[in-house]
């Protein structure tokens, strides 16, 4: 009989990483007059990470935390220039990303910080109407976004531009 014969294996994974982490996320709105409004934002995250010492990465912990970004700022600013045109700009600082040797042994990659900007702006043709035109990433021709620890590529993100139409019905 076949099915007697099969053989079935579990296979436990565990990383065996134990931890705490902490962190602040702060938001400010500031309209300083009618057609102006500002929102800065803040947020810091902080690891507590222990390995069991019978892990096979004893290294696991460190490269959890590095491959986050501990610090990152933005602030939006949206200037209403009619009732039916806005410009909207975003700039965003976010902090170095660190990797170690992978598995494949791609070497060191790290992603450095960067600061960025993106823009649009909208226009309300009609009540179910809108065009938008919109640029991103434009203070860089590129940053490298992530950095996986594993086989994966990393990620640059370049700087882009496109137009948006979006109907109502």
């Amino acid at each position: 009989d076949p099915q007697s014969r099969q053989t079935f294996n579990t296979l436990y994974l565990r990383n065996k990483l134990y931890g705490s982490t902490h962190g602040l996320e702060l938001s400010v709105d500031w309209k300083p007059i009618e057609p102006l409004k500002f929102q800065l934002g803040y947020t810091y995250i902080g690891f507590d990470l222990e390995v069991d010492s019978d892990s096979i990465n004893l290294n696991l912990g460190n490269i959890v935390e590095e491959t986050r970004p501990k610090h990152q700022v933005s602030l939006q600013s949206t200037y209403t220039i009619t009732r039916d045109l806005q410009l909207n700009l975003w700039g965003r600082y976010v902090g170095q990303l660190k990797s170690s040797k992978d598995i494949l042994s791609r070497g060191e990659m790290n992603a450095d910080s960067y600061l960025e900007m993106d823009a649009n702006l909208s226009w309300k043709v009609m009540n179910n109407m809108e065009l938008m035109l919109v640029g991103q990433n434009l203070l860089n021709g590129g940053h490298l976004e992530y950095v996986s620890e594993f086989s994966t590529p990393p990620i640059e993100v370049q700087r882009s531009f496109y137009g948006k139409i979006t109907y109502h019905f």
